[in-house]
């Protein structure tokens, strides 16, 4: 009871959203990380996570671990995510030739 107490307060004080708003935001995503499209229970630790703009804090959608981690690492950068599809565009072609 208290993990998902701490759960509910993390949601709570990290993104303003309650249980029952995350709860929503899955059923409108089907459970289904918004970038990927991976189920819930087949994403790392089963869940979902809620992604958010670092600099407005505004609440994005919820995305598998995998996809949460790309962005950050990609400094949430259009112009970098979208040299990363040229760079990969590029090799795949090689590859394919």
């Amino acid at each position: 009871k208290m993990r998902i107490y701490g759960r509910e307060y993390h949601l709570k004080t990290q993104y303003n959203l309650t249980k029952e708003q995350y709860n929503q935001m899955l059923i409108d995503q089907n459970h289904k990380c918004a970038i990927c499209g991976i189920d819930e229970k087949e994403a790392i630790k089963g869940k979902l996570y809620v992604d958010h703009c670092h600099s407005t804090n505004k609440v994005r959608a919820l995305l598998c671990h995998a996809c949460n981690a790309g962005l950050g690492l990609m400094r949430d950068s259009i112009p970098v995510l979208a040299k990363a599809i040229s760079y990969l565009d590029k090799y795949s072609q090689k590859e394919h030739k």
